[in-house]
């Protein structure tokens, strides 16, 4: 008896509700994605390592070759639908008066270590 009673409310409850306006929206473009890295000791610094293809650049391994990070911002932005994702990457290091910038198309691998996120605009 009890699940005939439930029964007929949910079909009741289903008849009387309206039907939501579910519309499925396409993302704006450009999409922009912001990332900013600090490092987690500021006199210290972090470590960075781009990975492009089979090339790698390395901030902070080295103090003498490849100076520490004091902050990385990454800036990936797709232009168009089914575009490939274009990354900026700006790196200051440790000591220097102006950061270093990296412009790559494709996919970009990254290590970070020694750094923490201050920033981000993704969801």
């Amino acid at each position: 008896m009890r699940r005939q009673c439930a029964a007929v409310l949910l079909a009741g409850f289903a008849v009387l509700a309206e039907p939501a306006s579910a519309t499925a929206q396409q993302p704006g473009y450009p999409q922009v994605i912001k990332t900013r890295y600090e490092a987690a000791d500021p006199k210290r610094g972090g470590n960075f390592i781009i990975w492009l293809d089979r090339e790698r650049l390395h901030h902070g391994l080295d103090p003498r070759l490849y100076p520490a990070a004091s902050y990385v911002e990454v800036t990936h932005v797709t232009p168009t639908p089914g575009s490939p994702i274009i990354t900026l990457i700006e790196v200051m290091n440790l000591g220097a008066a102006t950061p270093e910038y990296y412009h790559v198309a494709g996919i970009v691998r990254f290590k970070i270590t020694g750094m923490v996120v201050k920033s981000k605009n993704a969801p």
